[in-house]
């Protein structure tokens, strides 16, 4: 009796391989999402505190207010940016997720087919085996009846 072979074997393994980077991929875009995030959190934070500081200030010299003023809409204007990178990292981190997902459904159509062709074959051996079984029974009854 030959042995089981799955046909799609290497479309399973290379299933698995893919499976495997994707994970690695989608918790190095998770990181980057939650770096970002931290990153934009302390931004947000420097610039509250610096709100409060500039509410204190108490000069009336029209150059340091304009130079308060510019600085403080450059934070807010980097902070909208770290706003659209994350933004961007939950996106990348969304699309992979998403990839992630159809492979683990390819894997699981692949493990189900190739668990059916095993129990055909397996259903075809133990056949097979009664079918032998039931012609040396014949046999010997034949031989006994002589």
């Amino acid at each position: 009796m030959k042995k089981f072979t799955f046909k799609l074997n290497k479309v399973l393994e290379v299933k698995t391989i893919e499976l495997k980077q994707h994970q690695k991929s989608l918790s190095e875009a998770s990181q980057k999402k939650i770096a970002a995030h931290e990153e934009l959190e302390q931004h947000l934070a420097y610039t509250n505190n610096f709100v409060s500081r500039l509410n204190n200030v108490t000069t009336n010299n029209a150059g340091a207010l304009q130079l308060f003023y510019d600085y403080f809409h450059r934070l807010l204007n980097e902070a909208e940016q770290k706003e659209k990178t994350v933004s961007q990292m939950e996106d990348v981190e969304k699309r992979v997720r998403e990839k992630l997902i159809a492979i683990q459904k390819e894997q699981k159509v692949l493990e189900k087919l190739k668990e059916h062709e095993l129990q055909k074959f397996l259903e075809r051996f133990h056949k097979d085996e009664q079918n032998t079984l039931d012609e040396l029974a014949v046999l010997k009854y034949s031989k006994g009846k002589q």
